[in-house]
């Protein structure tokens, strides 16, 4: 992965949570913060603000949905072990950015580079256009001429 990025993991597995560790110790341009539920991952949203969130379907306290609900900005991968269509359609539907399911030897694991450097760029490339629609409008509004633009029947819209 080339983007730096951190990343919020919500997995109550303790087997889970070290391969995912494991596995951000090989991606160092990632930095991992890891919670066992979805109360604790909340916390954790509220004083930090991940670039993605990675998170179980299915935990002791809650589901993905919890966390869909939450945080709408930032990019949910949600991550199953019992999944099936009717689960991925509706998480999916809610707003998550990618749906996978875990197997056994974990290489569901050799997905995720390719997932997050999709979900993180294209979640920097959005706080880059945001910024630069806010710069159109601050040099429109102090611009003391008139501006329009014409769509293609040539009609006129003042901005």
């Amino acid at each position: 992965m080339k983007t730096k990025c951190t990343i919020l993991v919500i997995e109550d597995s303790p087997k889970d949570r070290k391969a995912y560790e494991s596995f951000f110790k090989k991606e160092k341009s990632c930095a991992c913060i890891i919670a066992a539920a979805v109360s604790e991952a909340k916390d954790i949203m509220s004083a930090k603000n991940p670039d993605l969130i990675i998170c179980k379907y299915k935990l002791p306290d809650g589901t993905a949905f919890d966390i869909l609900n939450a945080h709408q900005d930032i990019p949910v991968i949600v991550i199953t072990g019992k999944g099936n269509i009717k689960t991925a359609v509706s998480i999916m539907k809610s707003g998550a950015y990618d749906y996978l399911e875990k197997d056994k030897d974990s290489d569901y694991l050799k997905e995720l580079p390719a997932m997050i450097e999709n979900a993180v760029s294209g979640r920097q490339a959005e706080g880059s256009a945001d910024k630069n629609a806010a710069l159109y409008r601050d040099i429109v509004d102090a611009a003391h001429i008139l501006i329009w633009r014409t769509d293609t029947e040539g009609r006129f819209t003042f901005l």
